[in-house]
């Protein structure tokens, strides 16, 4: 299985959220039930250090829905710069799937400060 690509860009200081929905070939939603997301950023795709987490969550399962986000703070405290993305999902016997989505995030400053 070839993943999916999906560019991030998350601006340091503003909170970050985004809401993605799984769907099979027909455009049904996939039942996530059971399973654990992981997304994991690394400045290298091959780098063993996780430089942060996107904090997935599966809040129902059963509508395909992954949420992610990460608070002021938690931006505020990032390099910025660029990084790489995967998507695994952990069923209930822990064995890892995926990656179903990889990409770029981008990490930046804003230029306006409150």
């Amino acid at each position: 299985m070839t993943p999916g690509t999906l560019d991030l860009t998350i601006y340091k200081g503003v909170r970050f959220t985004r809401t993605l929905t799984c769907l099979d070939a027909d455009g049904v939603a996939v039942d996530l039930t059971g399973y654990t997301a992981q997304a994991d950023v690394r400045q290298k795709p091959t780098s063993p250090h996780v430089s942060f987490n996107l904090n997935p969550d599966i809040p129902t399962g059963t509508d395909g829905v992954i949420t992610f986000e990460k608070i002021e703070t938690d931006t505020d405290a990032l390099t910025a710069g660029l990084y790489g993305w995967d998507l695994v999902l952990i069923n209930g016997d822990d064995e890892r799937l995926g990656p179903f989505i990889i990409g770029p995030v981008y990490v930046k400053d804003i230029n306006s400060k409150i």
